[in-house]
């Protein structure tokens, strides 16, 4: 498994680099407390591992799929105030 680790002091900076790295295939490792984002103060620091062949805006489209698919809908009847007195 590859990791790149990233160290910075400013936030625009860190996110302009997050962001090179996950067009070029890293991602965060969340299940690591070694690699799991995490601010020092004002020091900015996270690993990243090299994501694997599959496509990550494929998987995140089946992700989208099957959650609209299982979710049913719901028709829900408002009813606002109360009911007028005769």
């Amino acid at each position: 498994m590859e990791i790149k680790r990233i160290e910075t002091y400013s936030l625009y900076e860190f996110c302009q680099v997050v962001q090179e790295a996950i067009i070029d295939g890293w991602r965060f490792d969340f299940e690591s407390n070694e690699l799991f984002p995490t601010a020092f103060g004002s020091m900015l620091v996270t690993g990243m591992v090299k994501a694997q062949t599959e496509s990550p805006t494929l998987f995140a489209q089946e992700i989208v799929k099957d959650n609209i698919e299982e979710t049913p809908a719901v028709n829900i009847e408002v009813k606002r105030g109360r009911k007028p007195k005769e």
